[in-house]
């Protein structure tokens, strides 16, 4: 009951998502987040705390936001999250979200 309230998975969605990966032999245990290398510090310590992989894509000369078509390039199957910034703070740009 207490794990109803804090909503958290008891065999269900999540954890039935992460169990049927162990049962076909897939990875199950490495999630990762792509980010941009201009994310802010919460993305960073919520991969070291979580254990979850932290990929960034590399930001280029005169373009200091993620670059979405690179980003679509680190997306595997071990993926939970394409963090996007709306408001860098390099330079207070946004990330396009919508390609």
């Amino acid at each position: 009951m207490i794990a109803h309230l804090f909503n958290a998975p008891l065999e269900e969605s999540e954890a039935a998502v992460g169990n049927r990966r162990k049962e076909e032999g897939k990875p199950y245990d490495k999630p990762n987040i792509a980010t941009g290398a201009n994310v802010q510090v919460c993305w960073e310590k919520f991969a070291r705390y979580f254990e979850v992989e932290l990929k960034e894509v590399k930001l280029r000369d005169g373009y200091y936001v993620m670059d979405p078509e690179k980003a679509v390039e680190l997306v595997d199957e071990n993926i939970i999250c394409v963090a996007a910034i709306l408001g860098s703070t390099l330079n207070g740009e946004f990330e396009d979200v919508k390609t």
